[in-house]
This record gives C-alpha cells, sequence and structure tokens, in this order.
C-alpha cells in the first residue's frame, strides 16, 4: 500500500489511539492509578456518588476504567502501525482497532472523539483495497 492508499485511516488510526492513550492517562491521573498528588473533582464528586450506588465498588471501577482506556489506546496506535507496515491483513487490524475504541468506550472514549475517529478508521481499514494501476 503506497503512502496515498493508506493514508487516511493510518493517521485516523493514529490519532484515535494517541486521543485514547491521553484520555485514559487523564483518567488515571484523576482517579488516581498513577501517582498523583491531587485528585480533581471528578474523583471528589464520584467517590460521594458512586459508593451509595454501586456497592462500595466506585473507586475500583473508576480505576479500572482509566487503566482499560490507557491500554486500549496502546493497542490502537499498535495496529495503527501494524496497519501501515502489513497492509495485507487490513481486515484483521481494521477488526481489532473497531473492538479495541469500543472497548476504550469503557474507559472514557479518548474525550469521545478518540473512540469515534478508531471506529471510523477500522471501518476505512477494512473496506480499503488496492487501487488498480494501469500503465
Amino acid at each position: 500500500m503506497s503512502g496515498e492508499d493508506r493514508g487516511p485511516a493510518y493517521i485516523l488510526c493514529l490519532l484515535a489511539g494517541a486521543l485514547l492513550l491521553f484520555g485514559g492517562i487523564v483518567r488515571a491521573a484523576s482517579v488516581g492509578v498513577l501517582p498523583n498528588k491531587a485528585f480533581g473533582t471528578s474523583y471528589r464528586l464520584a467517590m460521594r456518588t458512586l459508593p451509595n450506588v454501586s456497592f462500595g465498588l466506585g473507586p475500583t471501577l473508576l480505576q479500572a476504567s482509566a487503566i482499560l482506556g490507557m491500554v486500549s489506546g496502546l493497542v490502537v496506535l499498535v495496529r495503527a502501525v501494524m496497519l501501515g507496515s502489513k497492509i495485507e491483513q487490513n481486515t484483521v487490524w481494521g477488526t481489532v482497532i473497531i473492538a479495541f475504541s469500543a472497548i476504550g468506550l469503557l474507559g472514557g472514549g479518548g474525550f469521545l472523539v478518540g473512540s469515534l475517529l478508531g471506529f471510523l478508521a477500522g471501518i476505512m481499514a477494512i473496506l480499503w483495497r488496492p487501487l488498480q494501476r494501469t500503465v
């Protein structure tokens, strides 16, 4: 696949993975997964409301979603690189990108835009066909 053939799906996938990863890092810093002295307002609000409705699993669920967001961002980034290097397996990479973009929604979805771009990039990767070159 030449640069102009794979460009849109590849670039969108890199951007989606970066947003998913960044969103997961921001959430992880705000809920205490990453070392941080000051917890954000969203963490304090969630800690006041979630224990009442989540049977005491509030902090655990928030931390798990942060980790899920970071992992899904990393997987989408790695699959973007694989999409750029091994395009003959575009259907596999597109499917994995869509799946981990959906999983990334549980981790905040990279500010929602990351997951949406991941869905779009995955669909573009699945539908990609080589250009017919005429000489």
